[in-house]
């Protein structure tokens, strides 16, 4: 179910439209009252600045509230984030939420992340850019996702390539026959055996690598040590 004001803000996605920016709900009151008969949107957007404790400031701060206002975060072909300038709202990742005065007041904020299924009518039409998360890292549809990320990365992205092809003219450097090599960093894992190995690269070798970002969270259920070190090699 959405409001009128969730509405009025989906249909113009995927359309021409003027501006970064649309003012949504009038006031914080209004938001509140388009969320409690279930609009999903606005329920979202108050457990957001609820749960960073700013509700209620704002309520203190004005009567009636401040009215919201919807800044859009888009994805440019290359792949970086950015606010939308495009006359179309498309490539969509994300939301951001101000609260103000004017409409915009970033120390009342919230921030709303959009992702579409594949196959789904939002992700088809480019209107939404952002993806599911998959729950498994293991799973066959991670590892396309992974082959798909290191080939747009091998084949496209000039700036990640070797060192030793920085004489080449960039249609040299994207060639598949350009030396696929640079200097390995000091520790690396070995995927290439039936199990992964810690590899300690000597002084100057060369290979080829690609770093994953991880996030350790509160425990760190596997670590390597000193006393554990011949147990990963």
């Amino acid at each position: 179910m959405s409001c009128e004001y969730c509405i009025g803000f989906t249909a113009l996605l995927g359309r021409p439209y003027e501006g970064d920016h649309y003012t949504h709900a009038p006031s914080t009151q209004a938001l509140q009252a388009s969320a409690d008969p279930g609009c999903q949107l606005c329920a979202l957007i108050i457990q957001q600045l609820d749960g960073k404790y700013e509700l209620e400031s704002i309520l203190e701060e004005s009567r009636r509230g401040y009215p919201t206002v919807i800044q859009l975060v888009g994805q440019t072909p290359e792949g970086h984030l950015n606010y939308q300038k495009d006359p179309y709202w498309k490539n969509l990742t994300g939301l951001d939420v101000n609260c103000g005065e004017d409409g915009r007041n970033d120390d009342w904020s919230c921030s709303l992340r959009l992702y579409a299924h594949e196959g789904n009518p939002a992700a088809l039409s480019g209107v939404i850019a952002g993806r599911a998360v998959e729950q498994y890292s293991g799973s066959d549809k991670s590892l396309e996702l992974i082959r798909k990320w290191v080939k747009n990365c091998c084949t496209t992205h000039l700036g990640c390539l070797p060192a030793s092809t920085s004489s080449y003219s960039r249609e040299e450097a994207l060639s598949p026959f350009r030396p696929p090599s640079t200097k390995l960093p000091t520790r690396v894992i070995r995927v290439d055996g039936p199990k992964p190995r810690l590899y300690i690269a000597k002084k100057g070798e060369m290979g080829q690598y690609t770093t994953l970002s991880h996030c350790w969270g509160k425990t760190q259920p596997f670590t390597t040590k000193k006393d554990t070190l011949q147990d990963r090699i």
